[in-house]
Order: structure tokens, then sequence, then C-alpha cells
């Protein structure tokens, strides 16, 4: 399901209040792989819209970070 935080009840929001929100609705955030696994099934993405994955942040360097799908003008990427 792609959602978009205002879809959620948000203009701005931290990643807290977005988890919380999802609980509250009855959904789930995604598992890390939709990552990866959607990257190379989303070959149709369009051009500089990139698509954040509502996971949960896994650390990197000390960093909460989350996947980004994105189409830059040399392709596809993962972030």
């Amino acid at each position: 399901m792609k959602l978009k935080v205002g879809d959620l009840g948000f203009n701005m929001v931290n990643w807290d209040q977005i988890e919380q929100r999802v609980g509250e609705v009855g959904l789930e955030l995604c598992p890390p792989e939709v990552g990866p696994y959607l990257r190379l099934a989303y070959t149709g993405q369009p051009k500089y819209k990139g698509l954040v994955i509502g996971m949960k942040p896994i650390l990197i360097d000390g960093n909460p970070t989350v996947f980004i799908l994105d189409n830059w003008s040399y392709g596809l990427c993962l972030n």
C-alpha cells in the first residue's frame, strides 16, 4: 500500500509520529527487505519521484536510515 504522510493526517511530522499512527490505523511497517525487492520490481518508477520505504530505521554508521527508491537521470537506484 502506498501512502503519503498526509494520508495519515499529518502535514509536518517526525518518524516517531508516523510509526505511532501506522499502528493506530491498523497497519504495519514494511520489513527492511521490501526496499531491495521493490527496487528490482518497480521498474516503471517516474523520474525524480523518490519513494521512501515505511520501515523501522536501521542503523548505518550509527545513523537511523530507511531505504529510498529513486529514479535519477542516470537510472534507478536504492539509497
